[in-house]
């Protein structure tokens, strides 16, 4: 930590060291089930959501699109049709909600995100590839109108809800977690009278 340890020596366990998270995917090719891509993110998951071999939805992540998210896995053993379009309109709200694109149709706000360059390594070809695995070109609606039920392709709903769950890491699980690290360490630079990392 540089000229700062010598600031931090009268601090029990004051080895803390905060780093830049980087999240390592090897995206695969679309798969007719299951989990499209490996990563070394770790999981904060308490269990498989009901109904479903699916990993539970983070506690971080807001209602909504926990709502969504839980009702896509829960549905998809019995119709990937309606798993595919509610896991279209979580990520089409996340998107809106939480990165904050333009709204428009969710291919051009798929866009929009992999224009801005901002998602962890590998990961913008993952999200890329649900255009692409859902056939935007020859089912324009499912662009247009996410939350409709239609025609899916091979393995469209599970890949969907892969991507989403990588999403939830980055933009919910990993951002808390530095955050409650930050905090517990200005909680021990308060108690020793020095000033808090901003």
């Amino acid at each position: 930590m540089g000229n700062k340890q010598g600031h931090l020596s009268d601090l029990q366990e004051a080895d803390i060291e905060f780093v830049e998270w980087e999240c390592s995917f090897q995206p695969a090719k679309p798969p007719s089930t299951g989990f499209p891509f490996d990563s070394t993110c770790e999981k904060h998951r308490t269990g498989a959501t009901e109904g479903a071999s699916r990993p539970s939805c983070p506690s971080e992540v807001t209602p909504n699109l926990a709502g969504d998210y839980v009702e896509a896995c829960t549905v998809l053993p019995d119709s990937a049709k309606a798993a595919a379009a509610l896991g279209r309109r979580c990520l089409q709200n996340l998107l809106r909600d939480t990165v904050k694109v333009k709204p428009g149709n969710l291919s051009d706000e798929i866009q929009q995100v992999l224009d801005g360059g901002k998602l962890p390594s590998g990961l913008h070809e993952s999200i890329d590839a649900i255009r692409n695995i859902g056939n935007f070109a020859a089912h324009p609606m499912k662009s247009t109108q996410t939350g409709m039920i239609l025609d899916v392709e091979p393995g469209e709903a599970e890949w969907t809800l892969d991507v989403l769950e990588e999403l939830f890491d980055c933009y919910f699980v990993r951002p808390s977690m530095i955050q409650k690290k930050r905090d517990a360490f200005n909680k021990k630079l308060q108690d020793a009278g020095k000033p808090l990392m901003k």
